[in-house]
């Protein structure tokens, strides 16, 4: 009677046990013998190929016998590295881990250095090209009559030696020429607040991150270049800030992103309206919603990035 009581993988345990306890190759015969009460010989043929697969037993094919079947008979018999994968706990461990892997919370503070974590963050969070949406973006519009725009990011040292502590943004049709345009910038910080049971997201609004807007009069190539002296600097000021009051249960994460709504006139004399969040394409209903969100706390509050601190959105979300 085939024991019900283990799941498919205490199955794979037992019968890499059950092998290990052998001092040498098990013939398949003698296999199924002894553990038919608790395996079937269809079970034992797919756990012997995954057990194979994984390198934790070794199988010899017994070629002197008739080999007109779907499964011939073999000999099997553990490695080492099934000894260790079992002196580790087996399957049934490495679920455990998995599971306490997977379902593992916060662990975004960890920082060896300050400055470190400044260069890198300042240009991690600079450098938003991407190229595989660029490339289904042409792969679009290819065979289409309409343009191709692309949003990208660079980030400048210029007040500091040290640190990425500016950063510009640009517009660019790589399609089909326009015939007139028109576009909104809209940057915002986006803070976690996570306290015991209560988790917070806000959608804050920072007026001119982008403060310089160099529109050009051409329809195709560079559109838009905007900066903003320092932008970067500003923004990095309130990420330290969220680790240094990260304690005590209490949990700030920040991150920040810009929308994009550019308007034009395409060849048909049709308007068209696409949007962007950073430089990844968007419908209306994801811009819409965002915005929606961060009126419902800040219709009416303008945040210089100069002036933003994190006790400043603290008070203004109402954040105690």
């Amino acid at each position: 009677m085939k024991n019900l009581t283990m799941n498919y993988t205490d199955r794979l345990d037992y019968f890499l046990r059950y092998i290990s306890e052998k001092d040498d190759y098990v013939y398949s015969h003698d296999i199924y013998s002894e553990l038919k009460d608790t395996h079937s010989a269809k079970e034992l043929n797919l756990i012997v190929d995954k057990l194979s697969d994984d390198k934790y037993i070794n199988v010899k094919i017994d070629e002197s016998t008739n080999a007109n079947k779907i499964y011939s008979p073999y000999y099997c018999r553990i490695t080492y590295h099934g000894l260790q994968f079992l002196e580790r706990g087996g399957y049934k461990s490495e679920n455990e881990r998995y599971r306490r892997n997977k379902i593992k919370t916060i662990s975004k503070i960890a920082i060896s250095t300050l400055n470190a974590i400044v260069i890198i963050i300042i240009a991690a969070l600079g450098v938003y090209t991407s190229y595989s949406s660029n490339n289904r973006q042409i792969e679009m519009h290819k065979n289409e009559m309409q343009p191709m725009f692309k949003i990208s990011f660079t980030p400048f040292k210029i007040q500091s030696k040290e640190i990425f502590d500016t950063e510009s943004f640009e517009i660019d049709n790589q399609g089909h020429p326009i015939k007139n345009f028109t576009h909104t910038v809209s940057t915002y910080y986006k803070l976690e607040y996570l306290a015991q049971h209560n988790s917070q997201t806000y959608y804050v609004p920072i007026n001119d991150f982008y403060g310089v807007h160099f529109v050009s009069t051409n329809l195709s190539g560079k559109l838009v270049e905007g900066y903003s002296l320092g932008n970067n600097a500003d923004f990095f000021r309130v990420y330290k800030q969220c680790m240094e009051q990260t304690k005590n249960e209490i949990y700030y994460s920040i991150e920040r992103f810009s929308l994009f709504k550019i308007t034009y006139e395409d060849i048909n004399n049709e308007k068209q309206t696409v949007y962007f969040k950073n430089n990844t394409e968007i419908d209306s209903k994801q811009y819409n919603e965002i915005i929606h969100q961060s009126k419902q706390i800040y219709d009416s509050i303008f945040l210089n990035a100069h002036d933003a601190s994190l006790d400043k959105i603290k008070s203004l979300s109402n954040i105690k």
